[in-house]
């Protein structure tokens, strides 16, 4: 950790900006498109993590996440569960805090993180509830799209289905990875 780092944590290390690897890192998928001074990580509270089991969250610019997690990230890793809620992040600097009621009424009542059934209903990236945005990223993040050129995105039955340069397409695969280039699109415009 730099001096940046570490003078960025607040005391007991409990809520801290974004480390300069991280903003490396996520103007890997974002670019522009994200206002990275404003974002902080916070420690959740243990009686929220009862209350909630301990699933990270989003309320603005801050990104409230599980103890264990919080430490993980700090450390470098876990960077699919950063990518993932500075989606989110992004959805609040650019759409308002509507996001939050979207995004719970999709984990509870809607189609949750399942952005393969948007896909194969043919709706764009900007047409998904926010966990289905921020999950198609999460997945495209994890399967090495940001970082390897030709990798593609797609679904194969109900499942998402990242492909790296040579290897064999699965039978069935249906490729998305021009959704995908319109949502990085999408993201990367400046807030």
């Amino acid at each position: 950790m730099g001096a940046a780092d570490a003078n960025a944590a607040a005391p007991g290390g409990d809520k801290r900006s974004l480390s300069d690897a991280e903003v490396r890192l996520l103007r890997g998928v974002l670019g522009e498109g994200l206002d990275y001074r404003p974002v902080r990580l916070v420690r959740m509270a243990p009686f929220i993590a009862g209350i909630n089991g301990s699933r990270a969250f989003v309320l603005g610019n801050t990104l409230n996440v599980p103890s264990a997690d919080y430490d993980a990230l700090r450390r470098g890793e876990k960077a699919w569960l950063l990518v993932h809620e500075c989606i989110h992040v992004w959805q609040y600097q650019h759409r308002g805090i509507g996001y939050v009621a979207e995004a719970l009424w999709a984990q509870s009542f809607g189609e949750g993180y399942d952005y393969v059934k948007a896909l194969r209903a043919g709706k764009p990236w900007t047409k998904m509830n926010p966990e289905q945005q921020a999950q198609l990223i999460q997945d495209a993040f994890h399967g090495g799209y940001f970082e390897m050129p030709g990798v593609r995105l797609g679904a194969v039955g109900g499942k998402g289905a990242v492909l790296r340069p040579g290897g064999k397409t699965p039978e069935g695969f249906t490729d998305y990875t021009p959704v995908l280039a319109a949502a990085v699109e999408e993201l990367r415009k400046p807030a």
